[in-house]
């Protein structure tokens, strides 16, 4: 009988801006990083130190009535979902490519 072993976790924090996020974590926190795309603005970051492997990915949620969600919410204490992430949302203007 195969016995299922889980070995670790890797966090996967969303941020809006992987290139600066990853620089902070070579600059101050001395990691190191590789990047997709490898020029900015990348989309995604694997991140590594002693071991230790952090990934950064850019979140956008998507969608239509932008405007009518920031009047709804612009107002309360915060702008930051239940587990502090910072959340971003965008919507196509007319003409845009998709």
């Amino acid at each position: 009988m195969t016995v299922d072993s889980l070995k670790d976790v890797t966090p996967v924090f969303a941020v809006p801006d992987v290139d600066a996020a990853a620089s902070w974590y070579r600059d101050v926190l001395g990691f190191e990083f590789g990047t997709f795309p490898e020029t900015p603005p990348s989309s995604f970051a694997i991140l590594s130190r002693d071991g230790v492997e952090i990934f950064l990915q850019r979140a956008c949620i998507h969608m239509s009535g932008l405007q009518s969600l920031w009047d709804r919410v612009s107002s309360l204490p915060g702008t930051r979902g239940p587990e502090d992430y910072v959340l971003v949302f965008a919507e196509q203007t007319t003409g845009a490519a998709p």
